[in-house]
Formats: structure tokens, sequence, C-alpha cells
């Protein structure tokens, strides 16, 4: 996943998370990317991720996106209605 990246936006906000270089995954694995304020979020490596200084915004709509390293989008979804998500697993 060298090269990925993970957007969130949320309103007039935005978090990006690029996947670490050496961040490797077997196929349809799950990696779950957690809010640096999500008390629940644990760091395992490669399948649980905790942002450092980074937060997932929230608001009424979510607009995530994949991206390999070609910026090629893999993954969009737009969640309508949800005040709290604390975390956005992917599964590659």
């Amino acid at each position: 996943m060298s090269g990925w990246q993970l957007t969130r936006q949320a309103g007039e906000n935005e978090t990006t998370h690029k996947f670490h270089r050496q961040m490797k995954l077997e196929p349809k694995a799950t990696v779950t990317v957690w809010s640096s304020d999500a008390t629940e979020g644990v760091h395992e490596p490669p399948l649980s991720l905790v942002m450092k200084g980074q937060k997932w915004w929230t608001g009424d709509q979510i607009h995530s996106t994949l991206l390999n390293n070609n910026g090629e989008v893999i993954f969009f979804a737009l969640c309508v209605g949800i005040s709290i998500v604390l975390n956005c697993s992917v599964i590659v």
C-alpha cells in the first residue's frame, strides 16, 4: 500500500492518511484507520492503525476516498446523516 492515501472530508474539514511505504496487506484483508482521538482505537499494524495527531472529522455528510499510488480512485463512499465516526475500515 506504499503511496496509497485515505481521505475523508466532512464539510470544510479534510483529513488525509498516507499509508507507510512498507505497509503490506494480504488480499481481502481489512485495515481500520482510527482517529487520534478515538479512545477504543488500538495501534496494531498492519490491521489497526491510529493516526498520529490527526482526526477524522464528523458531519452530516462524510466523503471517504481511497487512492492508490497512481492517484486512481479505488474506493469512494458518501455517508449521510452520520454524526460520529471515529474509524474508517477498508477491505483491499
